[in-house]
């Protein structure tokens, strides 16, 4: 079977979507064979007027969508049995590639619910303008749950809040959570280094809504009691700075790799309150065999079990300050790697997604 696989995030995996819509394409490859999976990349939203952008979003709602959108023609998406959108964002497209004639099964993954995850990341300082933008969003959505073929969704709380918001349920869905290729190398030593004198708390993520919000909570509340290095590193966390006083902080903005900043770290600091989906940062932590103090935003979607053994769970910041100046463990936490392996290596990916394959051709 040939798969057309329709994306808005490019696969260099230098951000979380990046990293997931990149696990997502190796895992379609690996089922269907590399030869019968093509990418195609959305053209990037490049408006910047207020009247560009409004016309923008009307083309996503509008039936000529499939051509300005996809800039795709008919031959190309009837030469493939399964049209993936990877993006619950532009499935809206759904009844457009109905309408050229396509008879083949549809799949639309779903990243967030993204009705919270816009809301959160832009609606809090849209105000009036975000209107448009979330009609978009709910006409998207709905249209992936009443059109698509089959869904795929990070977490069950993910597919009761789109039951919750659109109040209809997908024809044929999987629950598939966050899984990362296992690019940390097993056959080297356990990695044994000297502790710092004080311990490093390392962030890693971009500047958006959630983000900011995270390290003002905490820079505010936690970080006065505590005696650590905060370090945090992410695309454009320069601009942290007008948001909050970074004095005695180390930001690394815009890095190529952000792996040496995980190897190097004693703990991973996710203090996340807002949130769809799963978050990467907290399976990329686990792969590398790191601890995690994070809010229990931050291990949704994750079956981690003892918490105490990764690291700790804290709801406020009572418990963030309490942990962070009582734990004491060594940087490599063998429980965190083994937890990576049983449950987020892209194997487990693969047997979800073959699992909603067979769903959809009654393949016994």
């Amino acid at each position: 079977m040939k798969v057309l696989f329709v994306g808005t995030n490019d696969l260099s995996g230098m951000s979380g979507g990046s990293i997931c819509s990149m696990r997502n394409f190796d895992v379609l490859k690996r089922i269907f064979g590399a030869d019968n999976v093509t990418h195609y990349l959305l053209p990037a939203e490049t408006r910047r007027t207020v009247l560009d952008k409004a016309k923008y979003y009307m083309s996503m709602i509008s039936r000529k969508s499939v051509y300005k959108r996809l800039r795709l023609n008919p031959e190309q998406i009837m030469a493939h049995d399964i049209v993936y959108i990877d993006n619950a964002y532009v499935a809206g497209c759904i009844g457009d590639i109905r309408r050229m004639g396509f008879r083949g099964k549809i799949i639309v993954f779903f990243h967030n619910c993204e009705y919270d995850f816009r809301l959160q990341d832009i609606g809090h300082v849209a105000g009036g303008k975000f209107w448009l933008h979330k009609r978009v969003v709910m006409h998207n959505e709905r249209m992936a749950l009443a059109s698509a073929d089959g869904c795929v969704f990070l977490t069950k709380r993910d597919y009761n809040r789109e039951k919750a918001v659109y109040g209809m349920e997908p024809k044929e869905y999987v629950i598939c959570p966050i899984t990362m290729p296992d690019t940390y190398d097993s056959s080297s030593p356990v990695p044994q280094k000297e502790p710092h004198e004080k311990p490093i708390y390392t962030f890693v993520g971009s500047y958006f809504g959630p983000n900011i919000h995270a390290l003002q909570w905490f820079v505010t509340n936690v970080l006065p009691y505590v005696n650590i290095r905060l370090r945090i590193v992410g695309k454009n966390m320069d601009r942290l700075r007008n948001d909050v006083d970074v004095t005695g902080i180390e930001i690394y903005s815009s890095v190529q790799e952000v792996t040496p900043y995980i190897i190097d770290s004693d703990y991973m600091l996710f203090p996340i309150f807002e949130g769809s989906g799963m978050k990467v940062k907290t399976c990329e932590a686990l792969m590398y065999g790191k601890n995690i103090v994070g809010t229990p935003e931050a291990f949704e979607g994750y079956e981690i079990g003892d918490y105490s053994k990764v690291g700790a769970c804290c709801a406020d910041d009572k418990q963030f300050i309490a942990a962070i100046n009582t734990l004491n463990m060594p940087a490599f936490n063998p429980y965190s790697r083994q937890l990576f392996l049983s449950g987020y290596s892209n194997h487990s990916a693969e047997r979800q997604f073959k699992q909603l394959v067979e769903a959809l051709y009654k393949i016994v």
